[in-house]
């Protein structure tokens, strides 16, 4: 209803934010118009704007590459500390079984100095009494005497070893819990690596 152009003007709300830097010249008021046919063109307040954006893009591509090979890093580190924690796994069992295989040797030396010392002391009630009966003489009653007090002390030292072997089994159990433990640990932190690079 206003005769004057610029009181009649009406704002129109684009779709991306710009500047118009090309009008149709034959847009004129009161021309008719043509669906599909040229008004205006707008370009972004930035003409750099694509450039930007291409950077951009091609910067995320390059980042996501090192990340799919820091991926592939991480899951070769996964294969990695698994196979050496099989590795530590089956080294400390064979030391376990190495030091269960002493305990039972050191068994069997207490069983054999505890035979002897139970032979050798026989012997020595024997030669007691034959000596008390007078028919051995002083000297085989004092070797037999030194006989017993040596198979006592081999069974004291046959204990010994098979106390120190027990103690060594324990510290290899313990030892192997240690490294069956660290092993995990390295395959864990491996496998929470890769799924971080994954994501």
């Amino acid at each position: 209803v206003a005769y004057a152009p610029l009181e009649r003007q009406q704002t129109i709300q684009a779709r991306i934010p710009g500047r118009i830097v090309q009008w149709n010249e034959k847009l004129v008021e009161g021309a008719r118009l043509t669906k599909g046919e040229f008004i205006l063109e707008i370009q972004d307040n930035d003409p750099e704007l694509l450039a930007r954006i291409q950077q951009q893009r091609d910067a995320a591509q390059e980042k996501l590459d090192a990340a799919k090979l820091m991926a592939e890093a991480y899951a070769a580190n996964v294969d990695a500390f698994s196979e050496a924690q099989t590795q530590v796994v089956e080294a400390v069992e064979q030391q376990v079984q190495m030091a269960q295989q002493k305990v039972e040797a050191e068994k069997q030396g207490v069983e054999a100095a505890r035979a002897a010392l139970e032979q050798v002391q026989r012997n020595l009630t024997r030669q007691k009494e034959l000596r008390d009966d007078g028919l051995a003489s002083t000297l085989t009653y004092e070797k037999a005497v030194r006989s017993e007090k040596e198979a006592d002390s081999k069974l004291k030292q046959a204990e010994a070893y098979q106390a120190s072997a027990e103690r060594e089994l324990a510290a290899k159990k313990a030892e192997a819990k240690q490294k069956e433990r660290e092993a995990q640990a390295k395959v864990d932190k491996a496998r929470a690596e890769h799924q971080k690079a994954l994501g």
